[in-house]
């Protein structure tokens, strides 16, 4: 499959085809993960347990991705009163971080 990111390593598109096949024979993500980053199955409970981790409590600032499966990531940071912080999705060249 092609995607935004295929040609630049071959095999990094290997492994992404790999992974995007185990994920959707596994049903382990929300929806057809081939081609992006899937949000996936399991995502809150994830980020419950980061969370927990003395690394995420000593912490006061977290660097989050845009992506679905991060959106609990995000919300616990900010429900933990830390500064979060993320590129915007598709990075631009002005303001590419929020």
């Amino acid at each position: 499959m092609k995607t935004d990111w295929t040609g630049y390593n071959d095999d990094k598109d290997k492994l992404r085809a790999e992974i995007w096949s185990w994920l959707k024979h596994q049903a382990a993500s929300i929806s057809n993960p081939f081609g992006h980053i899937p949000n996936f199955v399991g995502a809150q409970v994830a980020a419950e347990r980061l969370a927990n981790l003395p690394i995420w409590q000593q912490a006061k600032t977290i660097k989050c991705n845009p992506d679905s499966p991060q959106i609990p990531v995000r919300m616990r940071a900010l429900q933990d009163g830390k500064r979060l912080y993320m590129a915007v999705p598709r990075l631009t060249n002005e303001r590419c971080f929020v």
